[in-house]
């Protein structure tokens, strides 16, 4: 018999909720980044480029909601990136354009949110836990 008070075996656990949460934070800043290029109220490299740096970026919210631990970490990891790229654009066209530097800055604050929701214990534990294939 075993014990009603043992927590679940981690096979097949559900998803924590923070790792929810991240992957739905991701999509919504994502989308609401690229209507935003799309509507002509942010600047940045042409349409292909954003495109891409859109999809890579769903794809692997997708796979971080799947229990890819490379895709948390490759998210992880694009995201320093892209903060230590941009920081000294940023700084460049503050006095000019605050707004879209104030927007960007909440892009990635949303962004940073997720990342550390997504290395809270539960998700640790999720994503240690033997995935089924």
């Amino acid at each position: 018999m075993t014990d009603p008070e043992a927590p679940p075996p981690l096979t097949g656990a559900t998803r924590p909720k923070a790792v929810t949460v991240a992957v739905f934070m991701v999509f919504g800043a994502e989308t609401i980044r690229f209507v935003l290029y799309l509507l002509g109220w942010a600047g940045g490299p042409d349409l292909a480029t954003y495109y891409c740096a859109y999809v890579v970026a769903i794809v692997l919210a997708v796979l971080v909601g799947t229990g890819r631990n490379w895709a948390r970490i490759a998210f992880a990891v694009s995201l320093a990136a892209a903060a230590l790229v941009n920081v000294e654009p940023a700084y460049k066209i503050a006095a000019s354009n605050p707004l879209a530097v104030a927007r960007e800055a909440a892009f990635f604050l949303v962004e940073l949110t997720a990342v550390i929701l997504l290395f809270r214990r539960s998700a640790n534990s999720w994503y240690k836990a033997k995935r089924p294939t």
